[in-house]
């Protein structure tokens, strides 16, 4: 499919799509959208996404939900500076470290958390919290080259991207009632949360 996908979209370019959801083998056509500002993966880690959303700059991108990419991905993804504001993850295996990666995005105000109804996550929100405190606290080391990329008239720098939105800081849990394993099976109403907990971030100490 990545292949078919791959031949059907190379070379096109679609510069007024701004959000997708899509699954991680459909990052050929992620490729195609430089202007997206929100990305969803609904199948899979959302790995070949975020490479596909380096490869575009991502200077425009401001919600992600559903990425479990590794450290080598997320460090790829950070290096370009998207303006992030929120992030979504789905509470599965794995869900400390996808939300522990998120620490070197200044800019990041919201971390979502997306579990069932009846599931205790006071341990992530607390995660979630202390990741918020480090992406306001951050401060990247510059090493290395620099880029040849001619910057942009909309680039920002690191102090930017941590001004960037006024919104508080906070960790939002959204409940939703179990569904089926796979997402063709759910219907509507399983796709909207049914309560959501917000969680603002009282201090950065």
């Amino acid at each position: 499919m990545t292949k078919a996908l791959k031949d059907a979209f190379e070379g096109k370019v679609f510069p007024t799509i701004q959000k997708v959801i899509l699954p991680t083998c459909a990052h050929e056509i992620l490729r195609c959208c430089p202007e997206v500002r929100e990305v969803t993966c609904n199948e899979d880690d959302g790995g070949r996404l975020v490479g596909a959303l380096v490869y575009n700059e991502c200077k425009k991108l401001e919600v992600l939900r559903g990425v479990y990419a590794g450290p080598v991905s997320m460090k790829r993804l950070s290096v370009a500076s998207p303006p992030l504001r929120c992030v979504g993850i789905p509470d599965k295996p794995g869900i400390d470290n996808a939300i522990s990666s998120y620490a070197p995005f200044p800019s990041l105000r919201v971390i979502e958390i997306e579990c069932l109804e009846n599931i205790v996550v006071d341990d992530r929100v607390k995660l979630a919290k202390d990741t918020l405190r480090a992406c306001a606290k951050y401060k990247p080391v510059k090493k290395g080259k620099q880029s040849r990329r001619k910057p942009a008239d909309d680039d920002l720098s690191d102090s930017g991207l941590a001004d960037l939105y006024s919104e508080p800081r906070m960790v939002c849990v959204r409940r939703f009632i179990k569904g089926p394993t796979f997402y063709f099976n759910q219907s509507p109403s399983q796709f909207s949360p049914v309560n959501i907990e917000e969680f603002p971030l009282e201090s950065l100490d």
